[in-house]
């Protein structure tokens, strides 16, 4: 019986592997079909954004969203297509992949986090310092005409490289 409620309220607030619907604040976009997540109230360190909350897509991290909670990895929907300002500042994350739906990453959207791996899609316009500890991956991607790429430490030689795509 004890595994039984357990389990009800395992699933109850974890639907597909995503964490629940009450550990994000959410605004309704101007479009009033889409929602933007404008706060995170969960404790968790590993945090998996719904791809819909209120059974809208969650088109927007906002501003600030995710700012200084302690969180290790974040995985983003590939409905999202923007992030905002410091969405995901003075966190603990050490990689990050970008979705492709992803079309623009303000700025210090990533400032104060210990990354070593990032991986962003074609053609993202990106604010100034979005990854301020090494302000070049802008002028990187950009001169690269904005493909797909990680940008990675090499263990070997600890230095930053890129890895690029095929669009």
């Amino acid at each position: 019986m004890i595994f039984l409620v357990l389990t009800l309220v395992l699933s109850c607030t974890r639907q597909n592997g995503y964490d629940a619907e009450g550990d994000f604040e959410t605004a309704l976009m101007a479009d009033g079909k889409s929602v933007e997540i404008i706060g995170y109230t969960g404790s968790k360190w590993a945090v998996r954004i719904p791809p819909q909350i209120r059974k809208l897509p969650v088109a927007r991290i906002g501003e600030g969203a995710f700012e200084n909670k302690k969180i290790s990895s974040v995985a983003i929907p590939n409905t999202v297509a923007s992030i905002g300002a410091m969405a995901f500042s003075k966190n603990h994350l050490t990689e990050i992949t970008i979705p492709d739906s992803v079309t623009k990453i303000e700025y210090y959207a990533f400032i104060d986090n210990q990354l070593f791996s990032m991986t962003l899609p074609a053609n993202v316009d990106m604010g100034v310092y979005v990854f301020s500890f090494h302000p070049e991956f802008k002028d990187i991607y950009e001169k690269e005409g904005r493909r797909a790429v990680t940008f990675f430490i090499d263990d070997d030689e600890k230095i930053w490289k890129a890895k690029y795509y095929k669009e």
